[in-house]
């Protein structure tokens, strides 16, 4: 028993030893070998300097990944819809429905004015959904604050405006 206890203990130094020869190597090691590699300057004149101290921040990156970035943002501005959540309101079938649901949409309106309503048709039931959520957190803190008007609103996966 004791024969291997020291065992152990001999063991979890020499893997303490290695965590920490590898920290610092990661550490330590990473900014050189990231400089020499990538050739980045890291000098910056002395008038920066005053900014820099007042809270700015400086980002040096690689021209592929502005280029990349840049390719990015005209993409997603030739998309139309994305995938996304809203939130549904109203849901009714019948003789009425269409009615109902433009009334329930013009209520919504006046109510809340910043945020947008969509009326659907999917047969039979004549739908309102809200907002243009790109993600669920967003659409359940909007959600809390519309279940006041609507108990029975829910969150519903759609097809939304960027």
């Amino acid at each position: 028993m004791k024969c291997s206890a020291s065992i152990l203990i001999k063991r979890f130094r020499q893997v303490s030893f290695c965590l920490l020869a590898g920290f610092v190597l990661f550490f330590w090691g990473s900014p050189v070998s990231f400089a020499s590699k990538n050739k980045a300057t890291f000098c910056l004149p002395a008038d920066t300097v005053d900014t820099l101290l007042v809270g700015s921040v400086v980002i040096i990156q690689s021209e592929n990944v502005s280029r990349l970035v840049n390719q990015q943002i005209v993409y997603n501005k030739g998309l139309k819809e994305i995938d996304g959540y809203r939130i549904q309101i109203f849901s009714e079938n019948g003789v009425n429905a269409k009615t109902d649901a433009a009334n329930a949409r013009l209520a919504f309106i006046n109510k809340f004015a910043g945020m947008e309503a969509y009326l659907s048709y999917k047969q039979p039931y004549f739908k309102i959904c809200v907002g243009d959520f790109k993600s669920q957190t967003d659409a359940r803190s909007a959600l809390l604050k519309l279940l006041r008007s609507y108990p029975n609103a829910i969150i519903v996966r759609e097809k939304v405006l960027p």
